[in-house]
């Protein structure tokens, strides 16, 4: 194998690297944008629940 075929297979090897870490890093992103949305959706969701308390001690 010449040494140009080599460094092309490591530039190539090393691009995807740096497309899989850039692939892991948005996927730690997103995974961490998931677990501030669940956070919100249940305090939301608390939210409606003391609502609904409220609401049905209200109409009794």
């Amino acid at each position: 194998m010449s040494k140009n075929a080599e460094k092309s297979t490591d530039e190539r090897l090393s691009d995807i690297e740096l497309t899989l870490q850039k692939i892991s890093d948005a996927i730690g992103a997103m995974d961490s944008r998931v677990d501030q949305l669940h956070q919100e959706t249940q305090r939301m969701a608390s939210v409606i629940q003391r609502l609904k308390l409220r609401s049905d001690a209200e109409r009794h």
